[in-house]
């Protein structure tokens, strides 16, 4: 979401002196985005690049991305926003190129989540069968599971950082 607008907005709105006091800044600058939240609820905002507003950004939205530069689609004002990645104001093969990027990078990150949970699941199936209790078992098997735990928190991660 560009913010611009609703910066240059807060600052014709505040008198003068409100200026230099941080505080009133912020508490005009909350109002504002309230009634915002208000017309348009945050629940109800589409992340940027999700373009049949599934509430992710895949290969559909690629393909869509894709027919709508080659003119064989036509977006809402609101998709338009959506595809739009690097904020530029125009739609073009520079976004397209910013989804893939998004997509392959999501993938990578959810495949390193799908190997590391079957390194982990095999461990702990040989160490309930007895057949992985030395300490370096053990210590491979907690070495794991950390790298699983951090992969997870990216995977997370990364999906809150592209919107």
């Amino acid at each position: 979401m560009n913010l611009d607008p609703l910066f240059r907005k807060v600052n014709q709105q505040l008198p003068e002196d409100n200026k230099k006091d941080p505080q009133k800044e912020i508490t005009k600058l909350d109002q504002i985005i309230n009634e915002g939240l208000k017309k348009e609820p945050y629940d109800k905002l589409r992340k940027a690049g999700d373009l049949n507003d599934d509430g992710k950004i895949d290969f559909e939205d690629v393909l869509i991305l894709k027919e709508v530069l080659e003119g064989k689609r036509k977006l809402d004002d609101k998709e338009l926003e959506c595809a739009d990645l690097n904020r530029d104001g125009i739609v073009d093969y520079k976004d397209l190129n910013l989804m893939i990027n998004l997509v392959c990078e999501s993938r990578r990150a959810e495949d390193r989540v799908m190997e590391l949970q079957s390194v982990y699941d095999e461990l702990k199936m040989k160490q309930e069968q007895g057949l992985a209790n030395t300490d370096m078992d053990k210590i491979r098997i907690s070495t794991v599971k950390i790298e699983l735990e951090q992969a997870i928190a990216d995977f997370i991660l990364q999906g809150y950082e592209e919107h």
